[in-house]
């Protein structure tokens, strides 16, 4: 082997260990991603904010005239009738989203769609809200699936190198990259609908409700999509028929396919019938046996009998 070629693997090795930290540092940031409890979307309306993560959901008062907009409200609903089903509705949508109880993605969904027969659906919180809870399930699915196939692929990358642990490392990489994007995708497309809620009554603004979170995954899911080409074009990953046991393919073999003893530099080196090496070089023509009749061949004139 040359010292190009050396060096060539040394640096597949060091490219390697390169992509572990990355899936392990991926793994790490999707594990952070999970457990926050808000950060993936943050919608604002005229009363509440509502700082949403992937199983909770954080409400606080914070915006501008809260106070004041949630008294008129209360103030309006008094006036019609004691019992009627719009100071019914006011009063159950303003102790669901009381600031200072937590809440969870689903139950908030379940307690929106149990007074929405109460608005006659013109709110839309049902259908928002769930389209909201099920990207989060895809979404949090998927970056498990991710963080297991991220943290298997690295497991084998550092294993003895053979051609189906390679090939395997690979094809775990790429499934973390496909599954890690179906799951991004499938979360942005079911929350997206959140930023039109409340915006037909004026309660809310129609712009994006993406956060912090959902930037950082996205960036993250770009990682992941990269690793599998980085494994394919700069590691040691076998191409072409060779055989599983990766230190056979640099092996110089004979004309009968037997493996040879060679130096540093790839040169064949010379062995006697034990095995043993020969420092007696390569034969010479002193070493062949005397045949007369070579000699005779060679003195005889062409195209004579």
């Amino acid at each position: 082997m040359s010292t190009s070629e050396g060096m060539d693997v040394e640096a597949r090795k060091v490219t390697e260990r390169i992509v572990v930290v990355i899936a392990t540092g991926v793994s790490i940031a999707y594990v952070v991603l999970l457990v926050i409890p808000s950060g993936w979307h943050v919608k604002v309306t005229q009363i509440w904010s509502f700082y949403i993560g992937l199983f909770n959901v954080t409400i606080k008062a914070d915006s501008i005239g809260s106070y004041l907009i949630k008294s008129i409200i209360m103030l309006a609903a008094k006036a019609t009738k004691s019992n009627g089903p719009s100071r019914e509705f006011v009063q159950k949508l303003l102790d669901i989203l009381d600031p200072e109880e937590a809440h969870d993605i689903q139950g908030l969904r379940d307690a929106l769609c149990n007074i929405e027969m109460l608005a006659g659906g013109f709110f839309n919180n049902c259908q928002v809200w769930s389209y909201v809870l099920y990207g989060s399930w895809i979404m949090a699915i998927s970056l498990l699936i991710t963080i297991v196939l991220l943290m298997a692929g690295s497991c084998l990358l550092l294993a003895s190198p053979t051609k189906c642990v390679r090939w395997t490392s690979f094809c775990m990489f790429s499934m973390a990259a496909v599954v890690n994007l179906l799951g991004l995708g499938g979360y942005i497309a079911l929350s997206f609908q959140l930023q039109r809620w409340l915006v037909e009554i004026y309660g809310s603004h129609g712009g994006l409700t993406f956060s912090v979170a959902s930037i950082a995954c996205a960036g993250l899911t770009l990682l992941v999509c990269l690793i599998p080409a980085m494994v394919f074009a700069c590691t040691n990953l076998p191409r072409g028929h060779i055989e599983d046991d990766w230190d056979q393919q640099n092996v110089v073999v004979d004309a009968y396919g037997n493996p040879m003893l060679v130096d540093a530099n790839g040169v064949p080196i010379q062995v006697d019938q034990y095995g043993n090496q020969s420092f007696s070089g390569p034969p010479s023509q002193y070493d062949q046996p005397y045949d007369p009749y070579a000699q005779q061949q060679q003195q005889q004139p062409a195209g004579s009998w």
